[in-house]
C-alpha cells in the first residue's frame, strides 16, 4: 500500500448527535431539510439545521479527504472547526477544511448517500442549488433534497431484513449477488473504491461503511480502550523478516491468530478493519529494497511456507457458520503481485518501472509464494502491484490475475490495487490513452478494487460508453463482496464468534509474552569470539545511536504504540543487570551525516566499561537520511551509513571489548566487523519488546536461535550488479540459490551458545527414477523421502535450534543449494537428543519449464544432489536422480 492512505477512518460517531445525509423527496415542515448558511470570515460559511433554539447540527466533513462520508455534528461555538467551513464556488459545496474536495452525492437515485469527492465544476452528481424560500438545498440532478433524517436502515430493520443479502442463512455469493442488483451504476462503482480506508457503504440499503486496515507485524491503528492496565494500542510483533529468521510455523500461526484476534477487537470499536492488507510475500531479492523488512526473506519456499501458515492463521476458518461451516476471522490480502521489488532507486521509480522476468524465473522463483497462498491456504484477496512486467502494468495484467492465478491456481478470492496503482496504469506506465480505458482495462483484467478515485470516478462513463460490460462490474463486486459477507459484517453479532472480542483482547499479557518471544527467537548470533553470554556483574557501556531506540524497533507499518517507550535497549539492560553495572552511555553520532562531535563522549564512556555494547544500523520510515529505508525509498550503499563505522572503530580503538548490535532491516555490510570486534549481533526490527530480547541474548538469559533469512554480501556487490537485473542465474547470481561469489553470510546463517551433533538415521544414499517422480508429482506432490535426524545438544547450555534441510546443484538447471523443509526444536538441555523428520517433496526437486505441451514441472536426471540438513556441521546423504 502507499504512503498517505488513513490507517483508520473515523465514524464521526463522536460528541453531540451525527445524522447521515442522503437524497430525499424535498418536503416541508422538517427540520432536516430546513438548512440556513451562517457567514463567517472571508468567503466561509456554515451550514446548518435547528430541531429547537439551542440544538443546531452543521454540515460536517469530519478529515474532509476524499471518500470520507459527511454528516452533521453539533455546530462548533463561535468561529467553527476546518470540517465545518464550507465556500461555495458556483454550484459546488467545497470544503475550506480541504480544499479541492466537494460533497458529491453516490449516485442519482433516492436514498443515494453523500461522499467527499475531488471538487469538478462539471459534475452533476455535485451540482446543487439553496432554495432560500423554503430552506431546501437541491440537487440539480434529481430535484431532490439533502436530507439528515437519522438513517434506521439495516439488516436488522424491515425491510431489509427480508432481503437475502442480509439473511446469514444465504451462501456469501448469493448475498453478494442479490446486493448488486439492488445497486445504481454508481453505488456499485464506489464500493470498489478502497480510498481513505475503504468503501462508503450504501446507506439506503442499511450497508455499512467497509474498512480495509494493514497489518503486515500488528494491527496498523491507532489505540483502543484500555483494560486491566494495558495500554489498548495493538500489539507490535516483529517485523516479517526477523519473523522468517525464526524459521517457526507455530510461531507463525500464533502471531497470525493473535493479529486477528486483535483486528476483532479493534474492529467491535470501530477503529479497525477486517480486510488486512498483509502479508507481504514479495521476496527480498535485492540487499537494496526498502521494503525488504516487510517480508518473511529471500527464499520462494521459506516465504510459501509463512505464508500459508500466517494466513490460514488470520482467516481462522474454524468457526461454525449456517450456510458453509465457516465464518472468516478476518480476510488477509497478500502482495504485491507481481515482481515488486524495487520502489525508488537512481531513475528508477515502482510506478513506471518494468521489471524484465524471464517465464523460468516467473514460475520458479517470483511465483510460488502466491501460489502456495492460494493453493494451501486458500487465500481470498491479493493486492496487484505498481510496477510493469515485461510491459504491461500488474494491475492491467489479465495473463497474471485471470489466466494464471484465476486459471491456473484456482484462485477465487478478489484483487485489489495499490494505492495508486490503477491511476498509473495511465499517467505513469502510459498502457492506456485516457483514464476511462484504464478503468476498463483493469476491471478487464482481474482487478476488483482499486485503492484509488479512478473506478468511482471513471467506470460509471466506462461501463455506458460499452468500454466495460455491466456483468464484468457485477462479477468484480460479487468477487469482493462474497468475502465481505463471509466475515459476518452484516449479521447478527450473535451469530459472529468473534463478536463480543473486546479491549481486554488488545495488547493483553499474551500477546505480550509471544512477541517478547518472537523476538528473541529472531535474534541472529553472526559472530562470538567466546566473549557472550556476557555475566550481569560485567560493567558495560551503552553507546551509538540506537542504543536508547524505540520506535525504529517497530519497523514500517507500525500501529500506535506506547509500550516500547519503557523496552529501549538501555531501560531493559538496566533493569536486567541494575543501573551500577551500566557505567554510562553516549550515542556518539547520528544515524546519518557526518557529525562525529560525540566521539569523544563515546571513547571516554567506553574506556571506563568492561565491555562496550555498540547499537547501530538503519532507520525505518521517513526522515534517517542515508540511513533510511522504506517505501517508496531504496538504498544506494549497504554499509553503515554515516559515521557509525567510524564510531564503532574509535571505540575498539581503546581496546575495550567491543560488541556490536544491528538494529535494521536490509542487510549490512560489516566486512570490518567480521574481522575486528569479537561479536556481532542482529536483532532486525525486534518489535515492542526488542529491548528485552536484545538483553536476554546479550546476558544469557536466552541462547540465540534465529538464522539469517537472506544473503549478507560484501560491499561492492552494489557496484557490480544493478537493482533492475531482475535475473537470479544471470550476471553473477543472486540470491544463495545462484549466486556465484562467497557471501559474507550465507542464508541459514546462525550461531548459538551451545553446539549440536547431526547425525542422519536414514539411509546414506537415495536412488530415484526421474519419471516415477514426475508422475507422483502429477498425481499428488506427494513426499519423495523423509530425513530423519538425531540432533543433540553437545554444548554447555539449553537451547532452541532450527534444523534446516538444504539439496545441493549445479547452479544452473537447478541452485547451487535449496531450502527444502525445516523444522524448530525447543529448548534442547545439554546432552539431549531428539528426532526431526524433514520430508523432502517431489516438487523441491523439481523445476518449472516450458514444453512442446506447455509449461510443466520437470526433475533434471542424471544428477547426484548431496542433501545436508543441520549447521554448521550438517548430516549429509547421497540423492542419485536417474532418468
Amino acid at each position: 500500500m502507499g504512503r498517505g492512505v488513513a490507517a483508520v477512518v473515523w465514524l464521526f460517531v463522536v460528541f453531540g448527535c451525527v445524522h447521515s445525509l442522503k437524497l430525499s423527496p424535498c418536503k416541508g415542515g422538517t427540520y432536516e431539510q430546513s438548512w440556513q448558511y451562517t457567514s463567517y470570515l472571508l468567503d466561509e460559511i456554515s451550514v446548518s439545521y435547528c430541531d429547537s433554539r439551542t440544538d443546531c447540527f452543521c454540515l460536517d466533513c469530519g478529515e474532509c479527504t476524499e471518500g470520507v462520508v459527511p454528516s452533521t455534528l453539533s455546530c462548533k461555538p463561535s468561529i467553527p472547526d476546518k470540517p465545518q467551513r464550507w465556500v461555495l464556488t458556483g454550484s459546488v459545496i467545497e470544503s475550506s477544511g480541504s480544499r479541492h474536495y466537494c460533497l458529491s452525492t453516490v449516485g442519482d437515485a433516492e436514498g443515494a448517500s453523500l461522499i467527499m469527492m475531488e471538487c469538478r465544476v462539471d459534475d452533476f452528481l455535485q451540482q446543487w442549488y439553496y432554495d432560500s424560500a423554503s430552506s431546501f438545498i437541491v440537487h440539480n440532478a434529481t430535484g431532490l433534497c439533502l436530507d439528515a433524517t437519522p438513517e434506521t436502515a439495516s439488516c436488522f430493520t424491515t425491510p431489509f431484513s427480508s432481503y437475502p443479502y442480509c439473511s446469514p442463512s444465504v451462501d456469501p455469493t448469493v448475498r453478494a449477488q442479490d446486493l448488486v442488483s439492488r445497486l445504481t451504476l454508481e453505488e456499485k462503482c464506489l464500493n470498489m473504491w478502497s480510498r481513505a480506508g475503504g468503501a462508503p457503504g450504501i446507506p439506503r440499503l442499511g450497508v455499512p461503511f467497509l474498512r480495509y486496515s494493514e497489518a503486515l507485524h500488528g494491527v496498523c491503528t491507532d489505540c483502543g480502550a484500555t483494560y486491566n492496565g494495558n495500554t489498548g494500542c495493538p500489539t507490535s510483533f516483529p517485523h516479517a523478516l526477523a519473523l522468517g529468521a525464526t524459521f517457526n510455523r507455530t510461531l507463525w500461526t500464533t502471531i497470525g491468530e493473535m493479529i486477528s484476534t486483535e483486528a476483532r477487537a479493534l474492529y467491535n470499536q470501530d477503529i479497525a478493519g477486517l480486510l488486512l492488507w498483509a502479508p507481504d510475500i514479495n521476496l527480498f531479492r535485492d540487499p537494496r529494497w526498502g521494503r525488504g523488512q516487510e517480508v518473511p526473506g529471500e527464499d520462494p519456499y521459506l516465504t510459501s511456507e509463512y505464508a500459508t501458515y500466517w494466513i490460514t492463521a488470520m482467516q481462522n476458518t474454524t468457526a461454525p457458520d449456517p450456510v458453509n461451516g465457516l465464518y472468516l476471522k478476518s480476510v488477509p490480502t497478500a502482495k504485491h503481485y507481481a515482481d515488486y521489488d524495487l520502489d525508488s532507486w537512481l531513475i528508477y521509480d515502482r510506478s513506471s518501472y518494468n521489471a524484465l522476468v524471464s517465464e523460468d524465473d516467473q514460475y520458479n522463483y517470483y511465483f510460488p509464494p502466491f501460489q502456495a497462498a492460494i493453493q494451501r491456504a486458500n487465500l481470498r484477496s491479493i493486492m496487484c502491484a505498481y510496477n510493469a512486467v515485461n510491459g504491461v502494468p500488474s494491475c492491467a495484467n489479465n495473463e497474471f490475475m485471470n489466466e494464471v492465478a484465476r486459471g491456473e491456481w484456482g484462485f477465487e478470492g478478489f484483487f485489489v490495487s495499490d494505492c495508486n496503482a490503477v491511476s498509473e496504469i495511465f499517467s505513469s506506465h502510459h498502457y492506456t490513452h485516457n483514464y476511462d480505458e484504464t478503468a476498463a482495462a483493469a476491471v478487464l483484467s482481474g482487478c476488483d478494487a482499486a485503492c484509488d478515485k479512478f473506478f468511482g470516478e471513471h467506470l460509471p462513463k466506462a461501463v455506458r460508453d460499452g468500454a466495460v460490460p455491466e456483468s464484468a462490474l457485477d462479477a468484480a463486486f460479487v468477487r469482493v463482496w462474497t468475502q465481505v459477507f463471509t466475515l459476518g459484517e452484516l449479521d447478527t453479532p450473535s451469530l459472529v464468534p468473534w463478536s463480543t472480542y473486546g479491549p481486554e483482547q488488545v495488547d493483553s499479557p499474551e500477546h505480550r509474552q509471544v512477541a517478547l518471544e518472537a523476538s528473541q527467537q529472531s535474534i541472529v548470533l553472526l559472530k562470538n569470539d567466546n566473549i557472550l553470554p556476557l555475566s550481569k556483574t560485567t560493567r558495560v557501556a551503552l553507546i551509538g545511536p540506537h542504543f536508547n531506540a524505540t520506535q525504529d524497533m517497530l519497523s514500517i507499518y507500525r500501529g500506535t504504540n506506547t509500550l516500547v517507550e519503557d523496552h529501549s535497549p538501555e531501560k531493559a539492560i538496566k533493569s536486567l543487570i541494575g543501573n551500577a553495572n551500566v557505567v554510562g552511555t553516549a550515542m556518539g553520532c547520528q544515524l546519518s551525516g557526518d557529525d562525529t562531535s560525540g566521539f569523544a563522549e563515546a571513547v571516554s564512556v567506553a574506556s571506563a566499561a568492561e565491555v562496550a555494547l555498540v547499537f547501530v544500523g538503519l532507520h525505518p520510515g521517513q526522515g534517517g537520511g542515508d540511513a533510511r529505508e522504506d517505501e517508496g525509498h531504496d538504498r544506494l550503499d549497504i554499509s553503515l551509513p554515516g559515521q557509525q563505522l567510524p564510531l564503532i572503530q574509535a571505540v575498539f580503538g581503546t581496546g575495550t571489548p567491543t560488541v556490536v548490535v544491528l538494529i535494521h532491516g536490509g542487510q549490512l555490510a560489516v566486512e570490518w566487523l567480521i574481522e575486528n570486534v569479537p561479536a556481532i549481533v542482529d536483532a532486525f526490527y525486534p518489535g515492542e519488546l526488542g529491548g528485552d530480547a536484545i538483553a536476554s541474548v546479550l546476558f544469557g538469559d536466552v541462547s540465540p536461535s534465529g538464522r539469517l533469512p537472506y544473503t549478507v554480501y560484501d560491499a561492492d556487490f552494489v557496484n557490480r550488479r544493478k537493482m533492475t537485473d531482475q535475473s537470479i542465474k544471470d550476471n553473477g547470481g543472486i540470491t544463495y540459490l545462484y549466486y556465484q561469489s562467497t557471501p559474507l553470510y550465507e542464508f541459514g546463517f546462525g550461531l548459538s551458545y551451545t553446539t549440536f551433533d547431526y547425525q542422519l538415521l536414514s539411509s546414506s544414499v537415495s536412488k530415484f527414477s526421474t519419471e516415477d517422480l514426475e508422475a507422483q508429482l502429477e498425481r499428488d506432490h506427494s513426499v519423495v523421502t523423509n530425513y530423519q535426524v538425531k540432533v543433540t545438544n553437545t554444548g554447555p547450555v539449553a537451547s532452541d535450534v532450527s534444523v534446516l534441510g538444504f539439496i545441493t546443484g549445479n547452479g544452473t538447471t537447478v541452485p547451487f543449494r535449496k531450502l527444502f523443509g525445516f523444522d524448530r526444536v525447543s529448548m534442547l538441555q545439554p546432552g539431549a537428543s531428539t528426532i526431526v523428520t524433514i520430508p523432502l517433496y517431489t516438487e523441491s526437486l523439481a523445476i518449472s519449464k516450458q514444453t512442446t505441451n506447455g509449461r510443466k514441472l520437470s526433475i533434471p536426471c542424471d544428477m547426484e544432489r548431496i542433501i545436508e540438513i543441520g549447521s554448521p556441521k550438517p548430516a549429509t546423504s547421497s540423492l542419485l536422480l536417474y532418468c
